[in-house]
């Protein structure tokens, strides 16, 4: 087995390789500094939007919820699109889906 046939699983991290060989440091030390680059990229993005609504003239307690109330959103829209329609087709069929789009919205039939 080469250093290719070890990886990580998203849902239990690094694993080891078939044949007990020890665990993937390089595949640790990546997420590690991937967690560290998302917690400062985070932190970032939290005291800037709560300046700007400070700025913007909110009070103490709004100003640090509003970073939240937007991380919230984008969250929840992301979860929205990713989420399986049940159908088996595609999770966002509405209007891309419909014939407002494409060859059949300049009028073009064939």
């Amino acid at each position: 087995m080469g250093d290719s046939d070890v990886g990580v699983v998203p849902s239990e991290g690094p694993r080891r390789a078939v044949g007990g060989e020890s665990p993937d440091l390089d595949a640790w030390l990546r997420c590690g500094c991937a967690l560290v680059v998302a917690g400062v990229a985070a932190y970032a993005w939290y005291v800037h939007q709560r300046d700007f609504a400070l700025q913007g003239g909110a009070d103490e307690v709004s100003a640090a919820l509003w970073p939240l109330s937007v991380d919230g959103l984008l969250l929840l829209a992301t979860v929205g699109l990713l989420k399986p329609s049940g159908r088996g087709g595609r999770a966002f069929s509405g209007a891309v889906g419909s014939p407002a789009y494409g060859p059949e919205a300049d009028g073009a039939r064939r």
